[in-house]
This record gives C-alpha cells, sequence and structure tokens, in this order.
C-alpha cells in the first residue's frame, strides 16, 4: 500500500510483482531468448500467471523488451506485443447462491 498525493494521506493498493521474483523470471527468459523458438517464447510469457494490473503489465512489457533486444543482437526472429495477454480476465465477484433443491439435496447426503 502506497499514499497517493494530496493534502489528507489516502492509501491505495499497489499490486506488482516483487523484486526477487520479477528478475528470476526476467534472467529465465533472458536466458531462453537466444535459445528457443518465437513460438516457444510466447507460450512461455503466455504462462506468466499474475494478474495484468497496469504495474505488472509495464514489468512484462520490460521483459518482453529485454527478452528482444538480446533476440535482436543475436539477429533472431523478434516477438509481437501481442505475445503478452495484457487484458486482465475479469473474476466474478458474487456467485448466485445454490438453488433450494441443491441444498436440500445437499443436506439430505450428510444426514
Amino acid at each position: 500500500m502506497t499514499p497517493t498525493g494530496g493534502a489528507s494521506t489516502k492509501w491505495h493498493a499497489h499490486v506488482r510483482i516483487d523484486d526477487d521474483t520479477y528478475r528470476q523470471l526476467r534472467d529465465h527468459l533472458l536466458d531462453l531468448a537466444t535459445h528457443r523458438s518465437a513460438e516457444n517464447l510466447a507460450r512461455e510469457f503466455a504462462r506468466i500467471p499474475f494478474a495484468r494490473y497496469a504495474p505488472i503489465r509495464r514489468q512484462l512489457l520490460n521483459m518482453l523488451r529485454a527478452v528482444n533486444e538480446r533476440r535482436k543482437q543475436q539477429c533472431y526472429e523478434l516477438l509481437p506485443y501481442s505475445v503478452l495477454k495484457l487484458r486482465r480476465t475479469p473474476v466474478p465477484v458474487y456467485v448466485r447462491p445454490e438453488t433450494t433443491e441443491q441444498s436440500d439435496s445437499s443436506l439430505r447426503k450428510a444426514a
């Protein structure tokens, strides 16, 4: 949590990949940059399990830039930005409660 600017201190969440995990992930991708095909690297980027909040998107874009720079030095095909899933997948907050028939049958089974 970090304070926002202004006269009164207001706090807001700041979601990002922690520094150690970020460095490990970036180093892993940089190691693979010149040893894997563009398709395999795209799959590696797709497997990154973090929600796509703005600070995380920036971190992912920085990793992609570093990978592309390494690939460019070796004259390999560059990865397009489309390999990153930058849209956050909405998660349903409210789930419909079980219907009374389902809850009645589950109560009978438990008894």
